[in-house]
């Protein structure tokens, strides 16, 4: 893989043919991808396979993490052991678009589109990675519904039309490539065991190429008026997942600074199939 260093506007309008084109394109990029999708099963071949490779090849982590006090953060105790916090951000980072996703999914209504039979199912394998990172370590966790006000808003904007819910979404989902993006640049808390930090490196740009997607597919299905919207939004949506994740704003140097990173989206990493197969600009 080439190390690519991009910076991309998730709020340009795109003209409509462009709009179509980039569409076409990332459901291409999407069966390739994820192979097969049974939305019953709740599964996607090529995600199967990966991780039956990753059950094939374990690896327990020297690094020793109270495993007590992760307990304790989960439940809401502050900490501040800056492994910790990585791990509990980790823990902690899907736990909003799960949330919704299982809405979607519970609901079984036919998709808008055919690409929303695979983004609803990345999410899924979005949990069971980051539960393949935390186990690296030892850790053990179930995955919690975010807190109660999330949970109302999350409901609301599933009621409410694709027009006001897409730059919502579109908003989260920067929010949560920013997120990930952070999670890789702290990779070197964990650098007394290279081998860990390798597999967390591949579990994580395995979703940041999925969230860029995600952000991509939404710029694609909003007008201009929309974007505009969706840009004014970034920093109240940022902030709410500040509050939920606190860790993040630890991880961050403060919750400014998060949202700040949010709002530039400069994506540094190791792009790989996304940068061939589908490029979101």
């Amino acid at each position: 893989m080439t190390h690519i260093a991009t910076i991309f506007d998730p709020f340009r309008p795109l003209p409509t043919a462009e709009r179509s084109r980039q569409l076409d394109a990332y459901l291409a990029f999407l069966r390739e991808r994820d192979g097969e999708p049974d939305m019953q099963a709740r599964t996607l071949s090529e995600r199967e396979r990966f991780f039956d490779a990753l059950d094939q090849a374990p690896h327990r982590s020297s690094i020793e993490i109270d495993a007590n006090a992760f307990a304790d953060g989960l439940a809401g105790a502050a900490v501040t052991d800056r492994r910790l916090v990585w791990l509990l951000a980790a823990a902690k980072a899907n736990r909003g678009e799960r949330y919704g996703v299982d809405l979607v999914l519970d609901k079984g209504d036919p998709p808008t589109l055919p690409h929303d039979v695979f983004v609803p199912l990345e999410e899924v394998y979005h949990t069971r990675i980051l539960l393949d990172a935390c186990a690296i370590f030892g850790l053990e966790f179930t995955f919690e519904p975010p807190p109660a006000r999330t949970r109302r808003l999350i409901a609301l904007m599933e009621r409410s039309p694709e027009w006001m819910r897409l730059p919502v979404i579109l908003c989260g989902e920067v929010t949560g490539a920013a997120l990930f993006q952070l999670l890789l640049d702290e990779l070197d808390l964990f650098k007394d065991d290279p081998e860990a930090v390798a597999r967390l490196r591949m579990l994580l740009e395995s979703i940041l190429v999925d969230e860029l997607g995600h952000v991509a597919y939404c710029r694609a299905r909003i007008g201009r008026t929309g974007l505009r919207a969706a840009r004014a939004l970034l920093p109240t949506v940022a902030s709410g997942i500040v509050t939920d994740i606190p860790e993040v704003a630890q991880l961050a140097g403060g919750a400014d600074r998060f949202i700040e990173r949010v709002k530039g989206f400069e994506v540094a990493h190791d792009i790989g199939v996304q940068a061939t197969a589908f490029r979101p600009d």
